[in-house]
């Protein structure tokens, strides 16, 4: 394959962010033993890859299943021992193998894999070991000898079969997950998109598939709050994408930068990069209604909704969800994130009801389209426990965001700057209930999340500095009230305008409790 994108661009870009024409041209030129594995994230991946590989590429693999023999190693040696020399075996069924029940794990399967690889390598056969990605860590783990005598390896997700690539452009932390996600399962996945890198330096490999794993690992350190390593990998994909020469990759790296920064309260600068990706996204993303202007558009009335624009926040939500209604139907998962973004500009705006109804609307998807156990589903009971916070239903909220914590700290881990948030938002609940001690330990745990993941002058960090003061306040701590909101106004003066009225309120905050000391 040439390196050259622009040489190559009348091919389909959807094929070439596709690993399978790398991996039709190596089992196309095998000649003896090879050792392949070939991961994928669900069912149908696998099917279509088999049919493409025998239909499109013309190539014969003998398929064998490990999990329909009682000793499926020996099965296997023995059928590569009576096949034609030189064939080539599509192996399936290892996981069923090594797990035939949840509770029941043959560890055993795993070890002898490694111990019968002399064997395999002297029948002189190429093997394709294909199976889900999450299983691949197993494999690294318990038959190393395996994994490191592979050739090569490669990896299929449906989300690069989507047109829009509607996956690949960042809209919050919990798009493109799925219901079994958890901290251990990304950091997996981490370590087969490393494993992947290293195969793609390669000079023969097609920049358009470096370009698409750089962008995938880009979007999991974003999804593992590690915000720094995504914006060094984003402004090398921007680098590569500019080699490449094709212009409608820009409006996703923008869009993408924009979250990045919005992520660690940059929230001007973040509004520069998404405004940037709508200019050129209307210029190179055709219709009114393609998915990702919706996306944009719903992540600048995100950022707007920050910087306290809520009338113009609200018309950037509202007008998103109208293109993605007319695009994608009504109940189409990829509405989730729009929807929220929606019913959180409402919250500010104080229309609760109206904030509410967004909600479960966006709730009833999730059961219908995802499951229950979906991380949106923690995210959406935020955000409900939240909006009768500003209702004072004080018991109730703190119901709903307590719900929330275990479910977070699974998907997400415990110091993912998310549950910052998080914590911050129990602090509130205990706050308003009179428990201002509590509300403390929460609030300085929030910050200390915030503080070393993503910086000291976070522009939440500020905000949970104002919430500490108002604690307090309340306690007629005067001293301790104005130190913190003098920390939050020095954190906002470095991130907002000199016109904010955020400024305007800290200001005013802090000459409220001046008078008060002097009234003592």
């Amino acid at each position: 394959m040439s390196t050259n994108g622009k040489t190559n661009g009348a091919k389909n870009l959807r094929q070439r962010m596709n690993d399978l024409p790398r991996l039709a041209e190596v089992l196309q030129g095998s000649d003896g033993f090879a050792l392949h594995f070939v991961v994928y994230d669900a069912p149908e991946t696998l099917k279509e890859i088999t049919e493409q590989l025998s239909t499109t590429y013309k190539i014969p693999l003998q398929s064998f299943d490990l999990s329909k023999y009682e000793d499926p190693l020996q099965s296997l040696v023995k059928t590569l021992a009576t096949a034609p020399e030189k064939s080539r075996f599509a192996i399936t069924g290892l996981p069923e193998a090594v797990m035939p029940t949840p509770t029941d794990f043959r560890l055993d399967i795993l070890e002898n894999l490694n111990l019968r690889l002399f064997d395999m390598r002297r029948l002189n056969h190429t093997m394709i070991f294909f199976m889900p990605i999450d299983f691949l860590e197993y494999v690294r783990e318990d038959a190393s000898d395996m994994w490191e005598w592979r050739a090569n390896l490669f990896m299929f997700q449906q989300m690069d079969q989507d047109r829009f690539r509607l996956a690949h452009y960042l809209v919050d932390h919990f798009a493109n997950s799925d219901s079994a996600e958890t901290h251990s399962k990304k950091h997996n996945l981490s370590a087969v998109y490393r494993a992947l890198n290293i195969e793609y330096e390669d000079d023969n490999i097609d920049l358009v598939l470096k370009y698409n794993l750089m962008g995938k690992t880009a979007a999991l350190h974003y999804r593992m709050g590690e915000y720094q390593e995504s914006i060094d990998l984003l402004n090398q994909q921007m680098d590569l994408a500019m080699l490449i020469g094709n212009e409608t990759f820009f409006p996703e790296i923008l869009n993408n930068l924009g979250k990045l920064h919005e992520a660690r309260g940059n929230y001007e600068e973040a509004l520069t990069f998404m405004k940037q990706a709508a200019t050129i996204g209307e210029k190179k993303l055709r219709g009114d209604n393609h998915p990702a202007k919706m996306i944009i558009t719903a992540n600048i009335g995100d950022v707007m909704s920050s910087l306290g624009e809520l009338q113009d926040a609200y018309q950037h939500c509202r007008k998103a969800l109208r293109m993605g209604e007319n695009k994608l139907g009504m109940r189409h998962a990829s509405l989730i994130p729009i929807i929220m973004k929606l019913g959180n500009v409402l919250r500010k705006q104080k229309r609760f009801d109206d904030a509410l109804d967004y909600f479960r609307r966006a709730l009833q998807i999730v059961e219908s389209r995802l499951k229950i156990e979906h991380p949106y589903a923690s995210f959406i009971m935020q955000n409900i426990g939240m909006t009768y916070y500003n209702q004072n239903k004080l018991e109730m909220a703190r119901r709903y965001v307590y719900r929330t914590l275990e479910m977070a700290e699974r998907t997400m881990g415990p110091e993912h700057p998310y549950m910052g948030l998080l914590l911050n938002d129990v602090g509130l609940t205990h706050f308003h209930t009179d428990n201002g001690d509590t509300a403390l330990k929460y609030f300085n745990w929030a910050i200390d999340i915030r503080s070393q993941k993503v910086a000291p002058d976070d522009f939440t960090v500020g905000t949970i500095h104002s919430n500490i003061a108002r604690v307090y306040q309340t306690q007629g701590k005067y001293q301790q009230a104005q130190d913190s909101f003098r920390k939050t106004l020095d954190i906002y003066k470095a991130k907002l305008s000199k016109a904010h009225p955020f400024l305007q309120q800290v200001q005013e905050s802090i000459y409220t409790i001046s008078e008060a000391m002097s009234a003592e």
